[in-house]
C-alpha cells in the first residue's frame, strides 16, 4: 500500500438562502489513507436558472487551508476566489462554468450550467369605457398565452383573448406576468366601472308670477352630477334645481344627461311675466329759502297710484308736492297699485326755512388823546358774514371792526347763506384828539 492524499471534494453551493447540496463521504483518518485505489462519490449542483437582472451567487465547498479556486466560463477566467458572484446578470452570462480546486498539487473540477431567462413583458392594458348599456372592460393588449398572469388583489382572470373578467367595480388592480420563475413589473393601476346609470326624468314645478317677479320653475329631483339640456335652448339650472334664463310665455322641456346617458324629456312647462309694479318714486327738492321751507316733490308722480310714507304723516298733492313733513325727519315712500308695491325710494327729509341774521348793533368808542375812535359789533356771530358799505372795514373774531377811515360814515349788513339782515345804523370813527401846545414865553 502507498500513501494517498485526499483530493479536494468539489461541491457547488448557492449563496443567499438556496439549499446547498451535501456530500456523503466515508469517515477518513485524520492524516493519510493507505490504499491502492479509492473512489469517492459526491453530489454537486449541476445547473441553476436565473432571470435577467438577478444576482448569480455560487460558492465552492471549503476545501480547507491551502486550497485555491478557479472559476472559468469557456477559456475566460471569471473568478479566482471561492465565490463566484455576478450582479445583474444578462443573457450573455448564460453558459457552462467550470470550477477547478487545487490543493497539495492535486486538482479536481466541477461544472454547472447557468441558464438566464428573460422576464416577460409588463402587461399593458386597454380600457373600454362603461356605457349606458355595459360596464367598462379591460384587455391585456400584449397578452401572451405562454405566461401566467397574477392580479393584485386576487380575483380577476384572463381569457385566451386577453380579456379580463371578474373585476369588482371601483377596486384598483395591478397585474404582472410570470414565466420560468421570472416576473414582469406590475402594470399600471386600473379599475372597472359599473354600467352607466340613466338619469331620472326631470320633475319640474312652476310658481306663479308676483308683483316682484315673473313666474319661476325648478327641478324638484335635481341632481348636481347630471347635465340638464333644455329645448328650446337658453335656460340653465343652478345648484339646488332653480331654473334661470327662461323667456316668459315660451314652452320648454328638459332632459337629464350623465356622460352619454340621457333621460326621457320632462313634461312641458312655461312661466308668466311679472305682474305690473309701479315705478319707485323719484324725488327732487328745491332748497329752503329765507322765506320758506325746502320743497320736496315726486317727479314721476302718477295720479293713479297711492303713495305710502314711512313714517306716516306726509301726503302728496295733485302736482306731486309732498306736504305734512316734520322738519329733520327722514322719510321713504312707496307707490302702490292693485296690491303691487314699488321699491322703496331713497331716504329724504325737509330742511327748514333759512334764518335771517340779526341787524348788527354797533358800539363806538370816542377818540382819545392817544388813539382814534373805535367801533365793534356788539351782537357779533362768528358764523355770519359782515358786508360793509362803503367797503373796506373787516370784523375780527371778537367783533372788533378794523380798516375804517376816520370821519367816513359806514353801515354794515349781516349775511348767512342767502339771507341778509337790514343795514345797521350809520357809524363812524373820530380822529385822535390833538394834544395842547406847551410853549414857555418871557413875560
Amino acid at each position: 500500500m502507498k500513501n494517498f492524499t485526499l483530493l479536494p471534494m468539489l461541491v457547488l453551493l448557492i449563496l443567499h438562502g438556496i439549499t446547498a447540496f451535501a456530500i456523503d463521504l466515508p469517515k477518513l483518518p485524520k492524516s493519510k489513507i493507505t490504499q491502492t485505489t479509492t473512489n469517492y462519490s459526491f453530489t454537486s449542483l449541476s445547473e441553476i436558472s436565473l432571470c435577467v437582472g438577478e444576482k448569480l451567487a455560487l460558492t465552492a465547498e471549503d476545501a480547507g487551508s491551502g486550497a485555491s479556486y478557479l472559476w472559468k466560463k469557456g477559456s475566460s477566467t471569471v473568478s479566482n476566489t471561492q465565490d463566484l458572484v455576478i450582479n445583474n446578470v444578462t443573457l450573455s452570462h448564460a453558459g457552462i462554468y467550470t470550477l477547478t480546486v487545487t490543493k497539495n498539487t492535486c486538482t479536481n473540477t466541477a461544472q454547472i450550467e447557468v441558464k438566464i431567462n428573460t422576464a416577460p413583458a409588463t402587461p399593458t392594458l386597454t380600457h373600454t369605457a362603461a356605457t349606458c348599456a355595459n360596464a367598462s372592460s379591460h384587455r391585456i393588449s400584449n397578452y401572451d398565452a405562454s405566461v401566467s398572469y397574477t392580479f393584485s388583489p386576487a380575483g380577476p382572470t384572463v381569457n385566451a383573448g386577453g380579456n379580463i373578467t371578474g373585476m369588482v367595480a371601483g377596486t384598483n388592480y395591478t397585474v404582472k406576468a410570470t414565466k420560468n420563475t421570472c416576473e414582469s413589473s406590475n402594470s399600471s393601476s386600473f379599475s372597472a366601472s359599473s354600467k352607466l346609470v340613466t338619469p331620472a326624468i326631470p320633475l319640474v314645478t312652476t310658481n306663479s308670477a308676483t308683483c316682484s317677479s315673473k313666474g319661476s320653475s325648478a327641478i324638484t329631483n335635481y341632481d348636481a352630477t347630471v347635465t340638464y339640456i333644455f329645448s328650446p335652448a337658453g335656460p340653465s339650472v343652478a345648484t339646488g334645481g332653480a331654473i334661470s334664463g327662461m323667456a316668459t310665455g315660451t314652452n320648454y322641456t328638459v332632459k337629464a344627461q350623465k356622460l352619454t346617458c340621457s333621460s326621457v324629456a320632462s313634461s312641458t312647462f312655461s312661466i308668466a311675466a311679472q305682474l305690473p309694479t309701479p315705478a319707485t318714486p323719484l324725488l327732487a327738492s328745491t332748497a329752503a329759502t329765507c322765506t320758506r321751507n325746502e320743497i320736496i316733490k315726486i317727479t314721476n308722480y302718477d295720479a293713479s297710484l297711492s303713495y305710502t310714507f314711512n313714517p306716516a304723516g306726509p301726503t302728496v298733492s295733485a302736482t306731486g308736492e309732498v306736504s305734512g313733513m316734520t322738519i329733520g325727519t327722514n322719510y321713504t315712500v312707496k307707490a302702490v297699485k292693485s296690491g303691487c308695491s314699488s321699491g322703496t325710494s331713497t331716504a329724504f327729509d325737509q330742511a327748514a326755512q333759512l334764518t335771517t341774521p340779526a341787524i348788527p348793533i354797533i358800539n363806538s368808542t370816542a377818540a382819545t388823546c392817544s388813539h382814534d375812535g373805535t367801533s365793534s359789533i356788539q351782537n357779533f356771530d362768528a358764523g355770519t358774514t359782515y358786508i360793509f358799505s362803503p367797503t373796506g372795514p373787516s370784523v375780527g373774531a371778537s367783533g372788533a371792526i378794523s380798516g375804517m377811515t376816520v370821519g367816513t360814515s359806514y353801515t354794515v349788513i349781516a349775511q348767512k347763506s342767502t339771507c341778509q339782515s337790514n343795514a345797521s345804523s350809520a357809524f363812524s370813527n373820530t380822529g385822535q384828539l390833538p394834544a395842547p401846545k406847551a410853549i414857555i414865553k418871557k413875560k
